[in-house]
Formats: C-alpha cells, sequence, structure tokens
C-alpha cells in the first residue's frame, strides 16, 4: 500500500474544483488513484473523507458516488476560499493556511488510518 503522503497526493491529482462559493465547494472526482482499483467506498477514500470532516471550519461533507463529486461547505473565516485551488493546483508556493490545511488533513487521514487497523469491522 502506498503511504499516505503518496495517497493524498493521488487523491488531489484526481480532484477538479467543479464549482466554488465563498463557504462553498464542490470538488469533482476527475479519476480515483489507482490503489482504490476504482471503488468509491475503498476505505482510503472513506479515510480522505473523514480527514477532511475533521478540519476545524469544515462544517459539512457530502460524497455523492454517482456524480463522482464531493460538496463541501466550510467558514471562510477559519478556512480562506483559495486553500482549495492552493491545495489541489500545480505544487509551488502554498499560502500558511494552506500548508496548515494540507497538516491537519495528513495527520487526521493517518489518524483515521490507524483507528482503522484497531478496530474491527462490522
Amino acid at each position: 500500500m502506498a503511504t499516505a503522503d503518496a495517497e493524498l497526493a493521488a487523491f488531489f491529482s484526481g480532484i477538479a474544483i467543479a464549482h466554488q462559493i465563498p463557504g462553498r465547494v464542490r470538488l469533482k472526482l476527475l479519476r480515483l488513484p489507482e490503489f482504490l482499483h476504482a471503488r468509491l467506498d475503498a476505505p482510503a477514500l472513506t479515510r480522505f473523507f473523514a480527514g477532511l470532516r475533521q478540519i476545524p471550519g469544515i462544517t459539512q461533507v457530502k460524497l455523492n458516488p454517482l456524480a463522482r463529486s464531493c460538496t463541501i461547505t466550510y467558514t471562510p473565516s477559519r478556512l480562506p476560499d483559495h486553500v482549495w485551488r492552493e491545495a489541489i493546483g500545480a505544487p509551488g508556493n502554498l499560502s500558511p493556511a494552506t500548508r496548515d490545511f494540507l497538516a491537519k488533513l495528513r495527520q487526521n487521514y493517518l489518524e483515521s488510518q490507524t483507528s482503522e487497523t484497531r478496530t474491527p469491522l462490522g
């Protein structure tokens, strides 16, 4: 299995912003990383969205598997609108807010991965 950093990078490489207004962004899942085997119910994808839900400022995450999209509502004063463009765009000079967002997402992703291995399913 790929490392958490590689998994997160793979997620972001297959996501595009379909629509954004202040406080709401709709992400389109253009392609799923190979390690998911094109399954929207894969545990890694669940961890990714669970990690998003835990970030301060994100109030709601709705995944629409049929449309391969995800709508995220957030508080712009806690999570600036530009964070989404920077996180999904090409690597470069990231703002402190975006670096903080990505660090929190990575931490939450790792924590959900650890709890998944400790918690029996079913």
